[in-house]
Parts: structure tokens; C-alpha cells; sequence
């Protein structure tokens, strides 16, 4: 694959990210457009539509107008309540009522992006403001509802959103982060793929398939490690790897670990920067060296830089000690009774498949 034309530069990030979760916890908070109402019981009244009191949302459907427009899920169902009634919500609306909370339909430079709404086989196509319509099949099994509300699937949801025309390594970045959210449909989404790769776009989503990471937890993460094997050219490194030293304790969760050199890479973000937390970094930081192992960390104005990247993590593997097994001071055997965080599996699997690669 090309780096420069299959995966190249990302949007740049204009603005330091908070610390990210990839679940959404918690209900939805969205009201549901509705039309007018002579009684004003269920609706406004045709005076009261045309005041101050209520936003028009689409062709005879309001809301009061103190109903916040610009959050995710309120978006998505004034999208999906201008669309007949067999329509549902697909792409990066519907992966976040699934949970995903990477999905909240802005872009990196902070824009909105359109509400992707399946309508299924129809005529009358046309551009609908802030909506990006699908008239491709849509079968009863692609369809559920999240707090009553119709939505894809969370296998034809990704899908869909890895057929959307972001950058394509922001494809990767989306995969990884429904993942990431706990939606365990990699196989599913894979086999989809497979069975129609006849439709618009189908190779985007196998190629993002081709990059995408079980164990990555957030969008940076996944960047960085874009940036490692696509341009750096390393080889594949294990992600958000424990290490521990001989005798059990703790050094490290690794964002991305070299077993080979025994080098490892951390995106820093915003919260790196409070004092507790820089006080934590440094004392890890000092652990990895103790052991022997060569560290290297990436910050949220650097991701964007790639040259600057490369430079950094190849200097850092210059560095290492590429110390054969033997010789180590660290291990990635897991003690008994470990249990890993955020539901990160064994890395017995990742080390398998890095070595079978």
C-alpha cells in the first residue's frame, strides 16, 4: 500500500484533546421533533410555530427552540425524523447511540459533519442540508432501535462510516475506536465486507481493515501507530502492552511496545501536562529506563508532524538495547492473579499475532 495516496496526512488538529473514553455512559438526551398541533397538546399550534418559542427543524416538524440542535444525538434524530418512517440511522449517528462516543459527528477542525441516514431503494434523490442519504438496500436484520429510536446495526453502522469520504487514515481511526467502545463486531464487519463488495466504496473498508487494532483506546493512539508502520516503517508493535520486570511488579502499559528493541512509544496528551500527572509520568518514565528498556513519547502538537514522528521513534530505536531474551530485565509474561485494565484481553493474543506476521 502507498502511504502518501492510500494513507496520507490527516486533518491537523486545531485544539488540545481532553482525556478520552471510548464508551458513552449514560441515556440519550435528545427531543423528538414533532408537528403542529391545533390543541397545542402534542405540538405547537400554528401561531405558536411561527414565535419565538419553537425551531423548525425540517418540513412541518418543530422543537422549542431552547433544545440544544448541536448535540450529537439531537442532530441525528431531527436527520432521521425528516426521512419516512422505514429510515434509519447509520454511520457515526448510529455508532454512538450504540455507545461509541468517539462518533459525535465532529470533525477534527471542529466542523459538523452530516447525519448519515439509510433510507433504502427509492426515487427522488436529492442533497438534504446536514443529512448524507443511503438508497442502498436496507433488510430488516441491518435494522434496531436504541431507546426507540431506528437505527443500523452496529456491524452495517461501521461499515457505513468506513465508506464515508473522510481521510482514509481516519478510517482506521474510526474502526479501532468502535472497538475501542466495546462493540466486539470485527468478524462481522469483515464478513460484511466480504458479501458486498459490490457496494460504493466496499474496498475503503477492507483497506481500513487491513490496519485496524483490537487493543487500540484512542484515536491518538491509533495515529501514532499509523504513523509507526506506515511511515516510519517499523516493524508491527504491540498495542497498550503490559510489561513487567522480572520479579512481577508493574513498568508499564505501553502504547505501543517494540518487543525486539524494547522500545516504547506513548502519546501524551493535554492531562500529561497537570503536575500529578507529569509526577507519574516522570516516575514511569524512570522505570522503563531502569529496566533497560528505551522510551520515546509523542505530544498532541507533534501527531500532526509526521516527519517530526519518524524522526523520533527511529532515533528511538537507534537507542535501544535490542537485548536478546535472556538478557532482559523486563518481561511481558503476565504474573499470576493480573488482571489487565479497561477490559484489555491477555497479551498473550497480540504477541502471537505479532509474531506470526
Amino acid at each position: 500500500m502507498s502511504t502518501d495516496s492510500a494513507l496520507g496526512d490527516p486533518a491537523p488538529m486545531t485544539a488540545a484533546q481532553p482525556p478520552f473514553e471510548p464508551r458513552r455512559e449514560g441515556s440519550l438526551d435528545f427531543v423528538r421533533p414533532v408537528p403542529v398541533d391545533p390543541t397545542g397538546f402534542d405540538g405547537p399550534t400554528k401561531p405558536q410555530a411561527a414565535g419565538a418559542g419553537w425551531r423548525r427543524t425540517s418540513h412541518g416538524l418543530y422543537v422549542p427552540s431552547d433544545v440544544d440542535g448541536t448535540r450529537p444525538e439531537q442532530r441525528a434524530i431531527e436527520a432521521l425524523s425528516a426521512r419516512a418512517p422505514g429510515a434509519a440511522l447509520t454511520g457515526w449517528a448510529a455508532l454512538y447511540f450504540h455507545g461509541a462516543a468517539f462518533f459525535d459527528g465532529v470533525r477534527r477542525d471542529g466542523s459538523a459533519r452530516p447525519v448519515a441516514v439509510a433510507v433504502g431503494p427509492g426515487t427522488g434523490r436529492r442533497v438534504h442540508q446536514g443529512s448524507l442519504l443511503s438508497y442502498e438496500k436496507l433488510p430488516d436484520a441491518d435494522v434496531e432501535e436504541v431507546e426507540d429510536v431506528r437505527v443500523t446495526s452496529p456491524v452495517r453502522a461501521l461499515f457505513d462510516e468506513l465508506r464515508c469520504p473522510p481521510h482514509a487514515r481516519e478510517l482506521v481511526v474510526a474502526a479501532d475506536m468502535a472497538l475501542a467502545a466495546g462493540l466486539d463486531i470485527l468478524g462481522e464487519v469483515r464478513r460484511m465486507t466480504q458479501s458486498r463488495s459490490s457496494w460504493r466504496r466496499a474496498s475503503w473498508v477492507a483497506t481500513a481493515l487491513e490496519h485496524v487494532s483490537e487493543r487500540s483506546r484512542s484515536p491518538q493512539e491509533t495515529r501514532l501507530r499509523l504513523i509507526w508502520t506506515l511511515d516510519a516503517a517499523l516493524p508491527a508493535p504491540l498495542v497498550n502492552q503490559p510489561v513487567f520486570t522480572l520479579d512481577g511488579d508493574l513498568v508499564c502499559i505501553a502504547d505501543l511496545f517494540d518487543e525486539e528493541a524494547g522500545l516504547v512509544a506513548e502519546y501524551d496528551g493535554a492531562e500529561h501536562r497537570h503536575a500529578g500527572r507529569h509526577a507519574r509520568d516522570v516516575a514511569r518514565y524512570e522505570r522503563v529506563r531502569e529496566v533497560g528498556l528505551e522510551h520515546t513519547s509523542v505530544t498532541g502538537p507533534d501527531i500532526d508532524n509526521r516527519r517530526l514522528v519518524v524522526r523520533r521513534l527511529r532515533a528511538g530505536r537507534d537507542r535501544s538495547a535490542f537485548l536478546p531474551e535472556g538478557a532482559r530485565r523486563w518481561t511481558l509474561a503476565e504474573p499470576p492473579g493480573w488482571v489487565a485494565p479497561w477490559g484489555l484481553a491477555s497479551s498473550t493474543p497480540a504477541r502471537a499475532m505479532r509474531r506470526a506476521s
